[in-house]
């Protein structure tokens, strides 16, 4: 793609973001954080990984945290753009799987005094510790790529035993 062909393009997002921001109903500013944040990770993968991988094939690169989390582990994950009723933006989630470069997580919203009760199957509520009580989103759980995880947030234990997380996501899958 030309100069040319990229500030077009540009135009037509700006566009676009300005009449979705003109709905009032929409966060254009998490928008455009999470589309950077897309755009540096991606620089990062293509412009320093596999620039410098050997081969530098980017299908045979891969990115590893220098610390890899656990399952029943809590993460901080940009989750990007999303559709309406995705879950977007950066949120702490629920590590149920870990395999090579992916990660199977459920994303957690914090539970407000006015939040009400989970609404089971798709929700559940699990004790993060120290006081706080977070809540799992099973219809947003999703694979990720690791390069998703915020590392410098650090990860955190979770209280609730695994096994409820199980049987509760077990209901919510039909299982």
């Amino acid at each position: 793609m030309n100069q040319n062909n990229i500030q077009t393009g540009f135009n037509e997002l700006e566009l676009l973001a300005q009449q979705l921001d003109e709905t009032g109903n929409y966060n254009i500013d998490m928008l455009l954080s999470s589309l950077k944040h897309m755009l540096i990770e991606n620089n990062f993968f293509y412009g320093t990984l596999a620039k410098n991988h050997p081969e530098k094939d980017p299908s045979r690169v891969f990115y590893d945290l220098p610390i890899n989390p656990q399952p029943h582990q809590l993460v901080y994950v940009q989750l990007g753009c999303g559709y309406a009723k995705e879950m977007r933006a950066p949120h702490w989630c629920y590590v149920l799987t870990s395999y090579g470069q992916k990660l199977t997580v459920i994303p957690l919203t914090s539970i407000k005094s006015n939040s009400g009760p989970a609404r089971v199957p798709f929700e559940f509520d699990i004790d993060e510790g120290y006081g706080m009580k977070g809540r799992m989103h099973f219809d947003d759980m999703r694979s990720i790529d690791k390069m998703r995880v915020i590392a410098k947030k650090g990860y955190r234990s979770v209280c609730t035993p695994r096994a409820d997380i199980e049987a509760a996501l077990k209901k919510y899958m039909g299982l």
